[in-house]
């Protein structure tokens, strides 16, 4: 099960059934489906609450809360009546309150890729329901993932197939050999602190990197490695499963990879050498003074082997 962190500026908690507040990311359980309100009427001041914390996403929240943003297995009373047990495996998050009775919660497009294809959501969907009907699930993981990064970093690994082609952007730099060119991207990565690609013209290959914010104290900098590790570990991610191997440590330094594996011998053979790997990385950098000093920074990258 998975978390997921929003950046909210003003927002409304609920509450569990022994009285403490659901976060924005408790994973839900859902009691009753008979309690959502499938044709929401959105009044202006409910919008505009939603909207202090979740900005520009508002509209979608709004577009895909109702039967008309839903896919068509659950998008009538009649669909929902046929697949009501079906319902009950979405995964779904906490995300915010309406008002006292009633909560939305989020369906993450890539976090319900299992489900039936006509209850398989084609964006992000939402529930707006009593909650009454919901409670907190237990979690494997306690590590938060951004709104977004599960979807942002599933778009970039399915254009891997493509040599990342139809993620990338025009060329920023080439080195003097013109062995290697990096080149900027369309898509970012929520939380990260710089992101680019890398086109080894050796081995024609194309890499992903992005880094995260570091420290100068690896003590400080290794939470932060180990949460970037449980987000991917917490991924479901459209073109397969991943497998976990043994971290690799070599003093402060990490190295986490995960590899597509193949558990139905069905995985597309495009997909048998991707790799995504996490490291401890470091690097350099300059005090006050002009001093050089090591930076720890947890660097994400896909690849192939």
């Amino acid at each position: 099960m998975r978390f997921i962190l929003v950046s909210l500026a003003v927002l409304m908690l609920g509450t569990t059934a022994s009285g403490q507040p659901f976060t924005v990311g408790t994973p839900i359980k859902v009691l009753n489906f008979n309690e959502i309100y499938a044709t929401y009427a959105w009044e202006e001041n409910t919008r505009q609450i939603i909207s202090e914390g979740f900005g520009t996403q508002t509209d979608d929240i709004v577009k895909n809360s109702s039967e008309a943003g839903w896919p068509v297995g659950i998008a009538s009373l009649d669909a929902r009546s046929r697949n009501k047990e079906q319902m009950y495996d979405y995964t779904l998050f906490f995300l915010a309150m309406m008002n006292d009775h009633v909560a939305i919660l989020f369906a993450p497009q890539v976090e319900n890729s299992f489900m039936p294809e006509d209850m398989r959501p084609a964006d992000d969907i939402f529930f707006i329901i009593n909650v009454h009907a919901i409670e907190e699930e237990s979690t494997e993981f306690s590590a938060p993932i951004t709104l977004g990064f599960a979807a942002q970093l599933d778009e970039i690994t399915q254009d891997f197939r493509n040599g990342f082609a139809n993620v990338t952007n025009h060329a920023l730099e080439e080195d003097k050999d013109r062995m290697v060119i990096y080149y900027g991207t369309l898509v970012p990565l929520d939380g990260m602190e710089e992101i680019y690609f890398i086109e080894d013209l050796m081995s024609a290959s194309m890499i992903f990197r992005a880094g995260f914010p570091g420290h100068t104290d690896p003590a400080v900098a290794l939470p932060a490695y180990r949460e970037l590790v449980r987000k991917v570990e917490a991924l479901t991610l459209t073109c397969c499963p991943l497998a976990k191997n043994e971290e690799e440590t070599t003093g402060n330094s990490r190295r986490q990879i995960f590899r597509a594996y193949d558990p139905k011998g069905k995985l597309d053979v495009a997909y048998q050498n991707m790799v995504i790997e996490v490291i401890l990385e470091r690097g350099e950098t300059f005090d006050n003074e002009g001093q050089i000093l090591d930076y720890w920074m947890p660097v994400l990258y896909v690849y192939g082997m």
